[in-house]
């Protein structure tokens, strides 16, 4: 049977992480900027759907009142 030559150990689940393995300034500095980007790209995307809604709902607005305007003439000229 093989032998380790080490073990790791694990630490306590209820250990903080800061203690257990501390995090250098550049990791965090990268994970704070990621999840900035992340929330941003999600408000952009956000706001993209709601102008091309925007757009979509005015330009069927636009058809609706054209083809009401037609029936109007029509109406009218009968």
């Amino acid at each position: 049977m093989t032998q380790a030559d080490s073990v790791f150990s694990t630490p306590p689940t209820n250990t903080p992480i800061s203690q257990s393995k501390p995090m250098d300034g550049s990791r965090r500095r990268f994970l704070a900027v990621a999840a900035f980007a992340s929330v941003a790209g999600a408000g952009s995307l956000f706001d993209d759907l709601n102008r091309e809604l925007c757009n979509f709902a005015a330009g069927r607005l636009s058809e609706m009142l054209d083809d009401l305007k037609a029936v109007c003439i029509v109406i009218i000229a009968y």
